[in-house]
């Protein structure tokens, strides 16, 4: 876990005021920590599971739309935030890491929220 947080996180990096501070923000960081691990676990070693398993229905949708495809496993889902973050495609470029994935997961929180203010917009 703390390789996740050191090298795809960066936790090193923050410079926080006080101790209350420096815990709040390290408790919310082991919880990044935690989905990133399961997601790069996950694919690692049980590509075949089902795609919830990693993401609800609303982020497998967003990613759906942004890949132009059907992600049923999670292994397809890892590929698919692995793209959103940059990663290259082919399967030479070996399994995305806990930086790459992180910054999937940021991307498609960003993305999610688009997809939501877009269908209260269309409700209204």
């Amino acid at each position: 876990m703390s390789l996740v947080l050191k090298s795809g996180l960066r936790a090193e990096w923050l410079q926080m005021d006080d101790g209350e501070t420096l815990k709040n923000t390290l408790a919310r960081l082991y919880g990044v920590a935690w989905r990133v691990r399961f997601l790069r676990d996950l694919a690692r070693f049980v590509p075949e599971a089902p795609a919830e398993t990693l993401v609800n229905p609303t982020e497998q949708a967003v990613l759906e739309a942004v890949v132009g495809r059907l992600l049923p496993t999670a292994g397809k889902v890892v590929q698919a935030l692995a793209r959103l973050a940059g990663f290259p495609g082919p399967p030479s470029a070996g399994l995305p890491g806990a930086g790459t994935l992180w910054e999937g997961l940021r991307r498609l929180e960003g993305a999610v929220l688009g997809w939501q203010l877009a269908q209260a917009q269309q409700a209204l």
